[in-house]
């Protein structure tokens, strides 16, 4: 990787309604971090009932709700995990 030393990083955020790899849009940072959190990758469906792995801590069942993924770009994202999975509520 030839990145020079405080140079921004350009990272994109995969589309959730497409399949991996193909970005809606991207970021550049520099010194910071970048956290996304979805419901498209890791779910699972029965009885044709979509059940995404996001725990809705208030009821102990999955997300129910129109939000498909959340970024967040900080100084560090190791505290802000919990955080965002409480966002999606």
């Amino acid at each position: 990787m030839n990145r020079n030393i405080g140079e921004d990083w350009n990272i994109g955020i995969q589309d959730p309604t497409e399949e991996r790899g193909n970005p809606i849009g991207s970021i550049r940072v520099n010194d910071k971090t970048m956290v996304t959190e979805g419901i498209y990758e890791r779910y699972f469906i029965e009885d044709g009932k979509f059940y995404p792995h996001i725990i809705n801590p208030k009821t102990g069942y999955p997300v129910d709700n129109k939000i498909s993924s959340v970024t967040i770009v900080t100084d560090r994202s190791t505290e802000l995990i919990p955080s965002i999975q409480l966002w999606s509520f």
